[in-house]
Order: C-alpha cells, then structure tokens, then sequence
C-alpha cells in the first residue's frame, strides 16, 4: 500500500500540467482577461469598467449577442430590459446622464436580434444622446410611443443591416415624413409597418421608395 502511494506520488510530480494563475487580475495578460470577460454577465462587466481605463477598454471591446433589447423611458426614470442566450438583464435608473452612459455601452457593444425602443420624449431635447456617434446594431427595430425627433436620431444612428422597422407612432410623424424617407435604413429595409397611417400621398411616397 506504501509503495503504491509513494508510485502514484512520483506520477504525479512528473505529470505536465498547465499553469494555474495565482495572481492578482492587474497582473494577468491581456488575453485572459478577455477570456474571463468573455464569460462575464452583464453585470459583472459593468463592474469591472468601472475600476480602471484599461479594463474598461478591454470590456468595451467584446460584443455581446442579445435575443431582444427594450429600452424604455417613462416620467420617473428609465429601464433596461436585456434577454441573451446565458442571462436575463434588468436594471431601472434615475439619473437621464447615468441613462445615456450605459445606452451608449450597450449601444456600442450589443448585438440585437429584436430591440424595441420606447423613449417618449424623454431625449427629446438631450445633447448628449442627440451627438454621440455610437451606432446600434439590430436586425429587427420597433419603435413604440417614442418622441418623433428621437426616432430619427435612433434610426440614423443604426448600423447597416437593418431588416424590418416597426413605427408605432403618433401623428407628428407627417410632419418629418420627408426626413424619414431619407434615412437610408428606410429604403433598404425588407419590411416597414406604420401603425395607423392613412394618408394617401404619403404611403404614394412609400411606394415609389419601395419601386426605386
């Protein structure tokens, strides 16, 4: 039994095994942490951006793939609402800078099968959400009761790829027809549904985009 021990022992002792890091996470290079990062929630990303220039850099460099995205603002604030295959993502905020910060993050990193955006006109007259060139990436977009100037200003900034766009708008939105029909996401789209819209020379104007 003793000799069998001391055999396993010295087997063992000349087995090659990989290097386990005992270190601090500044010490580790850059390609494990982005191995590590790559297999953080939500969450813990947003924590870790938060330590350092250099970690932020790193979290902001890998993509996130999301089944569907809501960003929602109401009177008293705003909400995040994020399905991806590994977690489920919600978080409700308060302060409109703190709000347009992590819509930029997740604006620049995320990669959005459906995302609906619901912002009234909560952004309706923000500098800072209305010049920032941070563009989303989304196959299917729906916008529902969201202030008509916000709506372009998110249209335009989407990145190419854009396969439906839903409108579930008011009114307002004869008033900027022309400047829709401009955005160029407009006339590529495969599918673009208006709710409610009846007037005649407008959905003329459609026609003729979808013909060209």
């Amino acid at each position: 039994m003793a000799s069998d021990l001391r055999s396993l022992i010295e087997k063992t002792e000349n087995l090659s095994i990989d290097p386990v890091y005992d270190t601090n996470w500044c010490d580790m290079p850059a390609e494990i942490k982005l191995e590590c990062i790559g297999k953080m929630e939500l969450n813990e990303r947003l924590l870790l951006r938060c330590t350092a220039k250099a970690e932020r850099s790193l979290v902001d460099s890998q993509k996130v793939e999301f089944h569907f995205g809501r960003f929602r603002g109401y009177y008293e604030g705003f909400s995040f609402l994020l399905y991806s295959d590994n977690e489920n993502f919600c978080k409700h905020l308060y302060d409109k800078s703190e709000t347009i910060g992590l819509i930029n993050y997740i604006k620049n990193v995320g990669v959005f099968e459906n995302l609906e955006i619901s912002f009234g006109n909560l952004f309706a007259d923000n500098e800072q959400f209305a010049t920032d060139d941070g563009l989303f990436t989304a196959k299917n977009i729906e916008f529902e009761e969201c202030d008509i100037s916000t709506m372009i200003s998110v249209l335009k900034k989407m990145k190419e790829g854009v396969e439906s766009i839903k409108m579930n708008v008011g009114i307002e939105v004869f008033e900027k027809f022309a400047e829709i029909l401009s955005i160029s996401h407009i006339q590529n789209a495969k599918y673009w549904h208006i709710k409610d819209y009846q007037e005649t020379d407008s959905l003329y104007k459609i026609a003729q985009v979808g013909l060209n």
